[in-house]
């Protein structure tokens, strides 16, 4: 017994001794699959990401971000059309130091919605659904490293599914070991 809580101590103590918590800002564009890749109809935005590394190969988080699919403005009316995931993910990291290429999976809630006005009159309507989907991507450097991932978001709906195709350019900020 004293034998296996000395090795449970050992492993909890290893665990912590690389705890490392990333903090990341990041840009990039998403495309719906239903656009047949019309580059035209591509949206902008970016968000933000917190990871806890368990070890130093795998991290669960979470991110949260915020894509503007369409702009449109004509004279006082004007209307905008825009995308809001909000993940929990793992991340397996295939090399731990400098170059770090890496995969994983996220799931969460997507909003998608439009607000507008219209002869002086502003209207909104929104609708969550839940998607998963895989991302891949690299971090290059330590402290502070750039990261770039590509995702794809299955997003379930009544009666079927859609997706987005995503790729994002950030920064991530280590915080710990």
């Amino acid at each position: 017994m004293k034998k296996v809580i000395f090795m449970l101590a050992v492993a909890l103590s290893v665990v912590t001794a690389s705890a490392q918590i990333n903090v990341g800002l990041y840009g990039g564009a998403q495309i719906s699959k239903d656009s047949d890749f019309d580059f035209n109809n591509m949206g902008f935005g970016g968000g933000i990401s917190g990871e806890y590394l368990i070890i130093p190969n795998f991290g669960l988080g979470v991110n949260a971000g915020y894509y503007i699919l369409d702009s449109e403005k004509h004279g006082d009316s004007s209307m905008t059309s825009y995308l809001l995931p909000v993940n929990l993910f793992g991340k397996f990291y295939f090399l731990t130091k400098g170059f770090r290429p890496y995969g994983g999976v996220e799931g969460g809630l997507f909003t998608a919605g439009v607000t507008g006005k219209y002869a002086g009159q502003s209207m909104s309507n929104s609708s969550s659904k839940f998607g998963v989907g895989p991302v891949v991507g690299f971090q290059i450097g330590n402290k502070v490293a750039i990261d770039f991932h590509a995702k794809y978001s299955h997003i379930f709906i009544d009666g079927g599914s859609t997706g987005f195709f995503g790729a994002n350019l950030g920064l991530i900020f280590r915080l710990g070991r």
